[in-house]
């Protein structure tokens, strides 16, 4: 590398410091971990720009069920995969592969397991493997359907203007909002957004010029 191309290097290099007595993961410096604190977060605070934490905001914060369920890929109760979030939607059965996919799970088992319940305008996101897709549910459209751990489960408080299921879809789409997701997953070989480190995410409160936008 050139003094020229060091130069344009530098530029774009963001530098910050985290004391020893400061440091997660035993003691491992985890750059993508710290970005969001120390320059994205402080960047924008200085901006005027505040921030609230989704369990402050919501009503329930959780996962799905937890213990197996039987499926079949006949007729039942829909039962999602985690790959079935999409940005923004959640994708229906020409998602479902109808030979490897058992796509269902039988009435009496929804009725019966109720982490699998959800009501309407949940926010849903992705939570192991492929983190931080996130869509609204709509019964209107979806239908009744189920969901299991790798997906959580966002239910917003209604009297907390102006954060609204959408815009808190329309903010995990953000390259901001993945930043943090990043810093706060954990896992080597599959990545885990944990339901403490949701609750604990952080939503930039937005201003009245942003929401006219």
């Amino acid at each position: 590398m050139g003094i020229k191309d060091y130069g344009k290097w530098k530029k774009l290099m963001k530098i910050f410091t985290v004391k020893l007595n400061d440091l997660e993961f035993g003691y491992r410096l985890l750059p993508m971990f710290y970005y969001f604190l120390k320059i994205i977060k402080v960047r924008n605070i200085k901006k005027g720009i505040k921030y609230i934490t989704l369990q402050e905001i919501s009503k329930k914060i959780s996962d799905g069920e937890h213990s197996h369920i039987k499926r079949n890929n006949k007729s039942g109760v829909r039962y999602l995969y985690g790959r079935n979030i999409k940005q923004g939607t959640i994708k229906g059965n020409i998602n479902f592969d109808s030979i490897s996919d058992y796509s269902y799970i039988s009435l009496e088992d929804y009725t019966n397991f109720k982490r699998t319940h959800l009501i309407d305008n949940d926010v849903l996101i992705s939570i192991l493997g492929i983190i931080g897709n996130s869509a609204i549910y709509k019964k209107e459209y979806l239908g009744i359907i189920g969901i299991p751990r790798h997906i959580g489960r966002i239910t917003l408080l209604n009297t907390f203007a102006p954060i609204s299921p959408e815009y808190l879809v329309a903010y995990f789409r953000t390259k901001l909002a993945k930043h943090q997701l990043y810093s706060l997953t954990t896992g080597n070989i599959q990545q885990l957004l944990s339901l403490k480190n949701l609750k604990n995410y952080e939503i930039p409160i937005p201003n009245k010029t942003i929401l006219k936008q």
